[in-house]
């Protein structure tokens, strides 16, 4: 190498070293390279500045868990030099403005025992009843909760998607990305230090140790993650975690099955009612239009049915329910809009709805806006939030059919309208039959979506 060149490698070093000084307060020896890894540890300064100093989690909550979870490397170097920038030898997470903490606070950090009093699931329990987007203050049972999960995550990432899952809740979903790179990036510094054993810690933290020798013992001492008692902690936690999500995969297979023969059971007693219905018409003196009335009736059951089986009967969006009930009446015609926000709606109420749905575009097509090519119906749905319970205002508005005039009796589509649904909903359905065309309003509070659902 030239004079030159060696010149200009020292000053590249120098402002190196001045950019790292900078940020953490001093230049710790895992960025004082030799020279064949100088380039080599400028990549992992970047990386350093983009999962660590420059990540938007709180700062003592990254220094904290970088302490905790250096607890699991046997080269001690880490949780020295991380411990030093908590009590002031440096700076926290690279920010200068947060104050240092007191050794017993360390003490404390480094006693947690991964989990307080419960199973893992407790602690998963009481992870997801935590506030969205809200870090436990430091020390906090809480703060020990998310560690625990946190080492789960780090140790053994794929056996450990239920830790990874809860920690969502109190990080939010983007929250959760920036913690697992800084996970990353602690995995990344534990295999640096452990494959260059060179890398030993400072004086300035090494003299601190030497005053309080409490802290030392829990720092210094080289302890293999299997004898730890957190660590075996973590492995039976582990080994759990997939017992657990092994019995529930089981489990919801089980459920697939028995939902899947229960729809198959229930195709087959409508179609068995179809069948009774369609043979007593023919014995009987009625209309000739009643089977086929009664057909599609059935068929609309048949129909929420499908739709509640495909969603596990779990809550179905009354989003999806209007756009499938109307294919049943108008499957490509751009004369149907609708529009609102997403509201659930139980198993129960589901079916109930989507009836009333069928009746409306029943009589639309044959009295209504669809029995003319320039009719059109308009369906609209909001929330309003009252002090009680959020209410539904839904609005059915036909307009370009022919001149509407009230029915000269209550048939059984206006009676299903208007009195089971709003049993239904505990609220008022008003029929209007205005000569522009029906429109049909439902107001009521919204329908509890797992009330009756499975």
């Amino acid at each position: 190498m030239t004079k030159s060149s060696q010149n200009e490698a020292g000053a590249q070093r120098t402002q190196f070293e001045a950019e790292v000084a900078d940020r953490m307060g001093l230049v710790p020896n895992f960025f004082r390279p030799e020279a064949a890894a100088f380039g080599a540890v400028r990549e992992l300064w970047s990386f350093a500045k983009t999962a660590y100093l420059d990540n938007p989690l709180p700062p003592l909550f990254k220094e904290r868990l970088f302490v905790h979870l250096s607890r699991f490397c046997r080269a001690r170097y880490c949780i020295v030099r991380h411990v030093g920038f908590l009590v002031g030898k440096g700076h926290i997470a690279g920010t200068a403005e947060v104050p240092a903490q007191s050794v017993q606070d360390v003490i404390a950090l480094l006693r947690y025992p991964g989990t307080e009093d419960g199973t893992l699931t407790k602690i998963i329990a009481r992870v997801d009843a935590m506030t969205a987007g809200t870090i436990p203050p430091p020390g906090s049972p809480g703060e020990q909760d998310l560690f625990f999960l946190a080492g789960l995550v780090f140790i053994d990432p794929l056996r450990a998607e239920r830790a990874q899952k809860a920690l969502r809740t109190p990080l939010g979903p983007e929250g959760l990305e920036y913690l697992l790179a800084f996970l990353a990036f602690v995995r990344t510094a534990h295999f640096w230090t452990l494959t260059h054993p060179r890398i030993q810690p400072e004086g300035d933290i090494l003299a601190f140790l030497e005053e309080h020798q409490a802290l030392a013992e829990l720092v210094l001492e080289d302890r293999d993650i299997a004898s730890l008692p957190i660590g075996e902690r973590l492995m039976q936690e582990l080994d759990a975690l997939r017992v657990e999500r092994n019995e529930q995969e089981h489990a919801n297979q089980q459920q697939a099955l028995i939902i899947n023969e229960l729809n198959h059971r229930v195709k087959n007693m409508l179609a068995i009612v179809r069948s009774v219905v369609r043979q007593t018409l023919k014995r009987a003196d009625v209309p000739g239009n009643v089977d086929e009335i009664i057909g599609d009736r059935l068929h609309a059951i048949a129909a929420a049915h499908d739709l509640l089986t495909k969603e596990d009967w779990n809550n179905v969006s009354l989003t999806q329910l209007v756009r499938e009930s109307i294919r049943s009446f108008c499957p490509t015609s751009s004369q149907v809009t609708f529009e609102g926000p997403p509201v659930p709606l139980s198993a129960k109420t589901a079916v109930s709805f989507a009836m009333a749905i069928h009746e409306l575009g029943t009589n639309a097509v044959k009295y209504g806006a669809l029995s003319s090519a320039k009719g059109h119906i308009n369906i609209e749905w909001s929330v309003r939030e009252e002090a009680e319970s959020p209410r539904l205002h839904f609005t059915w508005r036909e307009t370009g059919g022919p001149p509407v005039a009230p029915p000269s009796h209550t048939g059984f589509g206006t009676f299903l309208i208007e009195k089971n649904l709003g049993a239904e909903l505990e609220g008022n359905v008003d029929l209007r039959f205005d000569p522009t065309g029906l429109v049909c309003v439902i107001d009521s509070l919204i329908p509890a979506a797992s009330a009756d659902h499975r």
